[in-house]
């Protein structure tokens, strides 16, 4: 294999100066550089990374452990992440726990073996955030938090965009509300099924128990249950769905039957679907600002790493945008006909 010295004699430099190429290349000529890089190249060499992080007490990698990438959200966000931190020259290691308690405290227990600077997080348990703060990796959330930790986190404002789109339904005369909801363990989810339960009682319109669905954000139980639902006699106006994955599995339930949107059912979703312009009818939703998410959390994390001062904890809640579509039926038209 290759080492340093047969870079540094080919290329007609010291060792010194090949060193310098890896690791501060403004120290180099352009014309060294390219010098040195031709080398590489043509006889293969590659450094070993394990060693130059022992010497600079780095590793340049994050790790990021994810949910579940199935879900639009997560995959965009860890998309965006990756683009941002590889700008900022860190390299990224992704685990995809799939919402498995045991797999992701496995995975963080991993990261920390390969000395990653740091994790960027959407945890399942208080588990593995305990672990990164007893071990004192530095570390953000994203998406969840949970209040007995200290922590620093990132997520949209989870109620303020459900509060938004219920009040959106009710304004266009929409009382009789189905919601595909996931489970009430996570932030997210509490918070905008929250947001639903006030906007409800503040209006005065009495919350149906059968139009509640848990449906865990799984697409295959939001499939089956809003079936069931629309083929029931006491069938709701309009679903609402908390994630883009229930979204996905709503929509083929209604293909399925043969009703149209927003004719039939109206749909409203909390989280866009992937090319959602292109989708027919356009689905009224709120998008999340995962890019934000993203880079401010990469952002924050490598400040965190880079300071030798302890960084005061943050919280940063990011609005989220409401994109008007065509698939929520205007009830106040068919009232006012009927009057």
């Amino acid at each position: 294999m290759p080492t340093i010295k047969d870079v540094a004699d080919k290329s007609g430099v010291s060792v010194i100066t090949v060193s310098r190429y890896f690791n501060d290349c403004e120290k180099v000529s352009k014309k060294t550089q390219e010098k040195i890089s031709n080398t590489i190249n043509e006889i293969g060499y590659f450094p070993n990374e394990i060693a130059r992080s022992l010497v600079k007490k780095k590793t340049n990698v994050l790790g990021i452990v994810l949910a579940d990438t199935k879900n639009t959200y997560f995959n965009e966000l860890f998309r965006t992440a990756e683009n941002y931190a590889r700008k900022l020259n860190y390299n990224v290691f992704l685990c995809n726990t799939e919402e498995n308690c045991e797999r992701e405290l496995k995975y963080v227990k991993l990261l920390a073996s390969q000395k990653v600077d740091g994790v960027i997080l959407a945890p399942a348990s208080i588990h593995s955030v305990k672990f990164l703060d007893k071990n004192k990796i530095k570390y953000v959330l994203v998406d969840r938090y949970y209040n007995e930790i200290k922590s620093d986190y990132f997520l949209a404002d989870h109620y303020q965009g459900s509060k938004e789109i219920v009040e959106y339904l009710i304004n266009k005369g929409h009382i009789k509300i189905a919601v595909l909801k996931g489970s009430g363990e996570f932030i997210s989810g509490s918070y905008r099924y929250d947001a639903f339960i006030d906007v409800m009682k503040k209006r005065k319109i009495k919350i149906n128990p059968d139009y509640v669905l848990d449906c865990h954000f799984k697409k295959e139980i939001a499939y089956k249950k809003t079936k069931e639902l629309l083929s029931s006699k006491n069938k709701p106006t309009v679903i609402y769905s908390f994630n883009s994955l229930m979204t996905i599995g709503a929509i083929k339930a209604i293909k399925e039957l043969k009703l149209k949107i927003p004719e039939d059912i109206s749909l409203i979703a909390f989280d866009d679907l992937p090319n959602h312009e292109i989708i027919n009818p356009l689905i009224t939703c709120t998008i999340q600002p995962v890019e934000k998410i993203a880079t401010q959390a990469i952002e924050h994390l490598i400040k965190k790493i880079n300071s030798d001062k302890k960084i005061r904890t943050k919280k940063f809640i990011i609005k989220p945008e409401m994109f008007i579509g065509n698939s929520v039926k205007d009830l106040r038209k068919i009232i006012r006909r009927t009057n």
